[in-house]
């Protein structure tokens, strides 16, 4: 666990910043650094530091939250380059309906027609 006010701490939050394309991932993994995934979702005193973070990146807390959820969900080894950040949110669970270059009408096209064959 990465704490405030350490070296690889300022690293986060300065690379977080400036982060360009890649930044939800980014940030996302950053806070799995921060408060890795327990078996409750976080560690004892993640949330604190993970609203910390937020704050000193200049993101709303439930973003950053929301970012952790898809970069668990999507380690970088399945993550599929060509499709955006927002179509793996929406896949989140369902990751075998992705492809490459999917958008998010498509994404949530195929979400439907997974619900409705239930």
């Amino acid at each position: 666990m990465i704490e405030p006010g350490t070296p690889e701490w300022a690293e986060l939050v300065r690379v977080g910043i400036v982060r360009d394309g890649q930044r939800n991932w980014f940030l996302g993994e950053a806070a799995l650094k921060i408060a890795p995934m327990g078996e409750d979702g976080v560690n004892p005193g993640g949330y604190e530091n993970l609203r910390r973070y937020a704050e000193e990146t200049g993101l709303e807390y439930n973003t950053l939250l929301a970012y952790r959820q898809v970069a668990y969900a999507w380690p970088a080894n399945t993550r599929v380059l060509a499709t955006c950040w927002k179509v793996h949110q929406q896949l989140v669970g369902h990751q075998e309906l992705i492809r490459e270059g999917m958008t998010v009408s498509e994404a949530a096209a195929a979400l439907g027609q997974r619900n409705v064959g239930r």
